[in-house]
């Protein structure tokens, strides 16, 4: 058990660093990926 809870903690990490980038760089961007967004949905 304690091999899952390791890989799931890791991949929780993994998921929160993702998230933490992906809202990093959407800020970051904002003005170019504006229309291709709307599009994109």
């Amino acid at each position: 058990f304690d091999d899952v809870r390791l890989a799931l903690e890791c991949a929780a990490f993994i998921l929160e660093t993702t998230k933490r980038t992906v809202i990093t760089n959407s800020a970051f961007d904002e003005e170019n990926k504006d229309h291709t967004g709307e599009r994109a949905i």
